[in-house]
């Protein structure tokens, strides 16, 4: 049995006009992955650098995790992404301990009570900021007077 060659003819073209749909699918495709990889590619950013934290008595934790967000939000690196990115993230920021604060990483370590997320950093705060810093800051907040200094320089320096 054979087609009218009207029909062949329609056939022929709706059989081209799927395959090329299909090939700029794919491209599409292809597109958007590429895409998505270079959006989420670290970015180098000049003068910027990982903070240090050295776990010192006025070293706040908060601003130090802050810092380290912030360090990875304009790297375009986004921790939680995946295990490996946070393995990675969690890499650099330990390589950025120093002093007490490294001591007592590899003391961690050396218990394998380690962990692997950058979001936990309670035990980071349970360890190096004192209870009471909240009260503390505000009292020094108070007690600090700008009549009690030569200037306003002065009273800058002093802590407020």
């Amino acid at each position: 049995m054979s087609l009218p060659a009207d029909l062949t003819l329609l056939l022929s073209q709706l059989a081209n006009t799927i395959a090329r749909a299909l090939a700029n699918s794919e491209a599409t495709r292809k597109t958007n992955e590429d895409a998505r990889a270079a959006a989420s590619a670290p970015v180098r950013v000049e003068g910027l650098r990982l903070p240090e934290y050295h776990g010192r008595v006025g070293e706040s934790v908060d601003l130090y995790i802050h810092r380290v967000n912030t360090f990875f939000a304009a790297k375009n690196i986004f921790p939680g992404a995946d295990l490996a990115t946070e393995r990675r993230c969690l890499a650099m920021v330990v390589a950025n301990l120093q002093g007490l604060a490294a001591s007592w990483y590899l003391k961690r370590v050396a218990r394998s009570d380690v962990s692997v997320s950058l979001l936990e950093h309670e035990a980071l705060r349970a360890e190096f900021e004192p209870p009471d810093l909240q009260e503390r800051l505000h009292d020094q907040l108070y007690t600090n007077r700008q009549s009690d200094c030569a200037d306003l320089l002065e009273y800058i320096a002093s802590g407020v």
